[in-house]
């Protein structure tokens, strides 16, 4: 939970995610649905007025979930594990 306990973040720190993948790279990021872990939401999403949604960076990803709702701004802390898919789509790059 950040200090003004609007956000909650995960950070999945991993090789994979480079400056390469960060610069050139498609990146696709699902979770397991909240209720039905079966299946995956692509992100980002809302559910249940939080929003979740994913920022890339060099070294990993951060998953934030924040309220869409302007009167009760405290998202709502998850209450089972959560799986993530991570997506990496190569590119070539050219100018």
């Amino acid at each position: 939970m950040s200090q003004d306990g609007l956000t909650y973040t995960y950070e999945w720190r991993h090789g994979a995610i480079d400056q390469v993948t960060v610069d050139d790279e498609g990146v696709l990021v699902y979770l397991s649905h909240p209720i039905n872990s079966n299946s995956y939401i692509q992100l980002p999403y809302t559910f249940n007025v939080d929003a979740y949604s994913y920022e890339l960076f060099n070294g990993g990803i951060a998953i934030d979930i924040q309220s869409s709702d302007n009167q009760d701004v405290q998202p709502i802390r998850p209450t089972r594990a959560i799986v993530a898919k991570v997506v990496v789509i190569p590119s070539l790059y050219s100018n």
